[in-house]
């Protein structure tokens, strides 16, 4: 499957990325490391994540309180947002309708 970045989410993992590496140096990069790896389990199987919101699909990351927010249609995975689990979840909604 193919797996194409909004420019929401890819925001999202800029400041992400830039927030870690302020706390730690290589944190952000690590923090990176675990997006990679949930876009490639998410490229794998897209089914395997549940549905949040109509075909909105939530993926959780492993040892970073986020979640990699995307839909799949026609074969392409489609990430809408890479959100700290604390985010107010109607900024995800609105990013779906828009998409």
């Amino acid at each position: 499957m193919e797996i194409r970045i909004s420019p929401f989410a890819e925001l999202d993992l800029e400041e992400s990325v830039e927030f870690y590496n302020l706390q730690k140096e290589g944190l952000g990069h690590e923090f990176a490391q675990v997006v990679s790896d949930i876009i490639e389990r998410i490229k794998q199987n897209p089914f395997q994540f549940p549905n949040k919101y109509l075909e909105l699909r939530k993926a959780k990351m492993k040892g970073f309180p986020f979640n990699v927010f995307f839909v799949e249609k026609e074969n392409v995975g489609y990430i809408l947002a890479v959100f700290h689990s604390s985010r107010n979840p109607k900024i995800i909604k609105q990013r779906y309708r828009a998409s």
